[in-house]
């Protein structure tokens, strides 16, 4: 339970016992949160001087965060002393902003307290300035109908918050690395974005200072993109050695010797990043800026270049971000799939280019959040059950994966083994006949407990959607209709990648329905894709198998394509037929690809065919080349027994159904 603090008194007692590096913390993330207010020159009475105030602001939060960075020594006290001691120009700022100022000034206080030989008094003093800035703030929340006092609340909630993490053994320089906020509230986004554009606007070199606040919102490990730890000691020693007469000159000659001396410091790159050359931008909900900041750290670690959307970005910031990255790593969280923007960031990424969105979308899953049914289309990779070290190795490998060469032998390879299209000999000499048959995923004589319970929820979840097939479109209860009747034929040793081949159908469909007059069929339709998904989280390797089948390409999928890939398998399905050369299971099989193939070449001729993804379309015919690829194969096989005319119709039928398919895929 959070420390239940409401007053400067009740702060300062639970401070006390404690060590002063709390109270420095609490001090210093308290008044970044309020300097969004200090940045917004319409608070200022006097606008002349609000580029002044704002430096002088800026001063004393830099000075107070480089405790975090320097070795802790008596030169802090003094410059802390000086950043804090300019209170004759809250006379000029309004009400929020003199008491946003006012925190940024006790933080720079606080710090000075920190030093080694700082008096006892002077320490004591420190806890009374975190608990004083606490306590002006509890005096907003008392007014709590205006949007200050609101903004106000919001803030003494997350001091709660950071309280409570110290409390439960978070050291104070792992708190200053998490990002400030759990859950922005919306007054603090709209002042900020109010600050934002005046800091690059304002033709006094303030961007320098938005990028430097952006690393702290988001908890960044260095002041500056391009950083290391010698950097980031040296611009803070170097802030902090400054003194008062250097500080007041006018704003935009001290902004320009620190953006100078910053950009001096920043690492060199062997190519330095243009609009179109970052390697990656990470998409993540605010909460979760830990796990983005250990998604940047691995791909750091690779020699790669990252951006960070942040939670403070605009729409169209997120969309260039997303833009100029050659990839995006969306990161799968319940945050994120209940968030506005991350959902429309995944929604703009994959929208770029359908075609290729697999390939340019590297998704993580931290834990069993139920995703959006498009989301269920690209591969992802779910890292939820490993350790911290087993998760670090596993988001460089997944980054770093690389498909196989676009050779025949290759996507063979691929399509035989990982997509299960059952097809073999049934019998031998000149009674063999193509047949199709599932392979067992799972050798244990008991199934295991995870993989039983999944297939049990997703029944479930089948017979529900089911019951209100009769609103959906005839392709999607043609697509219900196949996936019960396979799950219920063949359990546990279904083709899975069959299966996921019909919920990608099921899954776009979904993402086309009305909330608003179909909501019990969306829903039944979402808990069925989340049991599916569960199953598929229970098969080994599940993750692996469907990125090497979704780096197939699929270069020609329109209507007459489509069509000419179906006929050819129309015809192999007939000769076989008709020469008995088929069991009653591979003619079932067949029959429903050519039907489904039928629909999909349908929809492809549709007027708004362009604005649909093409994810489940891809699927398909890879589904069915990895059909045809299996079918030549075994009548390879059967070809020495089988020495007919009409055999070798059938023969060359399906030689011409792997060529149609491999000149989709541009082989």
């Amino acid at each position: 339970m959070r420390p239940k603090i409401s007053s400067r008194e009740e702060l300062q007692y639970w401070l006390v016992d404690n060590p002063i590096t709390w109270s420095q913390v609490v001090a210093l993330r308290s008044a970044l949160r309020m300097f969004p207010i200090v940045a917004d020159p319409l608070n200022w009475h006097d606008p002349s001087v609000s580029a002044t105030s704002i430096i002088a602001a800026l001063r004393a939060l830099a000075v107070s965060s480089a405790v975090a960075v320097i070795p802790t020594n008596d030169a802090l006290e003094p410059s802390a002393r000086a950043a804090c001691s300019q209170n004759h120009l809250i006379d000029t700022a309004s009400d929020a902003a003199s008491g946003s100022i006012q925190f940024a000034f006790r933080a720079a206080y606080v710090t000075g307290a920190t030093v080694p030989n700082a008096s006892p008094a002077r320490r004591f003093k420190g806890i009374e300035a975190a608990a004083s800035g606490a306590n002006q703030l509890a005096a907003s929340v008392a007014n709590d109908d205006t949007e200050l006092g609101s903004y106000s609340a919001a803030v003494y909630d997350e001091i709660r918050n950071d309280l409570q993490a110290l409390k439960d053994g978070v050291s104070p320089e792992s708190l200053r690395r998490h990002n400030l906020w759990r859950d922005p509230h919306g007054s603090w986004g709209t002042a900020w974005n109010i600050a934002r554009k005046w800091l690059s606007g304002s033709g006094q070199g303030f961007e320098i200072w938005r990028e430097w606040y952006h690393g702290r919102l988001e908890g960044l490990p260095y002041a500056f993109a391009n950083f290391d730890d010698a950097a980031d000691e040296k611009f803070y020693r170097w802030i902090v050695e400054h003194d008062d007469k250097w500080w007041s000159r006018e704003p935009a000659e001290v902004n320009r010797e620190i953006t100078e001396f910053v950009d001096a410091l920043r690492r060199p790159k062997a190519e330095p990043l243009t609009d179109s050359n970052v390697d990656f931008v990470i998409s993540s909900a605010p909460e979760d800026g830990a796990l983005a900041r250990e998604v940047m750290q691995v791909v750091f670690g690779l020699g790669k270049s990252a951006e960070l959307i942040g939670p403070a970005a605009s729409k169209q910031e997120r969309r260039n971000a997303i833009k100029r990255a050659d990839r995006v790593i969306p990161l799968y969280t319940k945050n994120y799939v209940q968030s506005d923007d991350c959902v429309s960031d995944w929604v703009h990424a994959y929208n770029l280019d359908t075609a290729t969105a697999e390939q340019r979308m590297i998704a993580l899953r931290f834990d069993q959040a139920d995703l959006k049914p498009l989301m269920n289309g690209v591969s992802v990779h779910d890292i939820s059950r490993l350790l911290p070290e087993q998760r670090k190795q596993a988001i460089a490998k997944w980054i770093e994966w690389k498909p196989l060469p676009l050779t025949r032998t290759n996507v063979e390879k691929t399509l035989t083994t990982h997509l299960d299209p059952g097809v073999e000999a049934a019998g031998t000499g000149e009674e063999a006949k193509l047949d199709t048959v599932r392979d067992a995923v799972l050798n244990e004589p008991q199934l295991p407990a995870q993989l039983a319970n999944a297939m049990k929820a997703l029944r479930l979840m089948l017979d529900l959607a089911r019951l209100s097939e009769r609103n959906l479109s005839s392709m999607m209860q043609s697509v219900l209709k196949l996936y019960d009747d396979h799950f219920t034929e063949h359990g546990r040793d279904s083709s899975w990648g069959g299966l996921d081949r019909y919920m990608t159908v099921v899954s776009e469909g979904t993402a086309d329905l009305s909330a608003a007059t179909m909501r019990e069929e969306k829903a039944a339709l979402e808990q069925l894709i989340a049991a599916h998904g569960n199953c598929m989280d229970a098969l080994a390797s599940a993750d692996e198998q469907k990125r090497e089948l979704a780096h197939v390409p699929v270069y020609k999928a329109d209507q007459p394509a489509i069509d000419g890939v179906i006929d050819k398998l129309k015809d192999v399905a007939e000769l076989a037929h008709n020469q008995d050369a088929s069991t009653d299971s591979y003619d079932k099989e067949a029959k429903n690809l050519v039907a489904q193939g039928r629909d999909f070449a349908f929809e492809v001729g549709a007027p708004d065919a362009d604005k649909k993804p093409a994810t489940a379309r891809m699927r398909f015919l890879r589904y069915v080349g990895g059909f045809g690829i299996k079918t030549l194969s075994v009548l390879g096989s059967m070809a020495s027994i089988r020495q007919t005319p009409e055999f070798e119709k059938l023969l060359k039928a399906a030689e011409d159904l792997v060529e149609e398919f491999y000149k989709m895929i541009g082989l």
